[in-house]
């Protein structure tokens, strides 16, 4: 091979390589949410989480932001607790589904 043979040989490697890194990229933005949501679904629904709805009006006392949040931790599936709390974000136009702890 010559050299101008070698350098076209790895310009053509070097872009089918980023087209398929691109491509798989691109799989893990459209499916990694859903992917992500469902999974975490499952293991709600694995370990009985139940989720309660309290609204903000109410005296929360202790009750802070970091335990309304729908957001998996491994420390979550650690700690065994089986009741969460869901506070409406907006009580006007949001929508609230406890069964899967849907808050938007």
């Amino acid at each position: 091979m010559t050299r101008v043979e070698v350098i076209k040989f790895l310009i053509l490697r070097s872009i089918g390589n980023f087209l398929v890194l691109f491509a798989i990229f691109g799989a893990l933005a459209t499916f990694g949410p859903a992917i992500y949501y469902e999974v975490n679904f499952r293991l709600e629904k694995l370990t009985g989480v139940k989720y309660k709805v309290v609204e903000e009006t109410l005296g929360l006392g202790n009750v802070s932001k970091k335990t309304t949040a729908k957001t998996f931790n491994f420390t979550d599936v650690l700690s065994n607790q089986k009741e969460r709390i869901l506070i409406p974000i907006d009580t006007s136009f949001g929508i609230l589904i406890p069964k899967i702890g849907a808050n938007a």
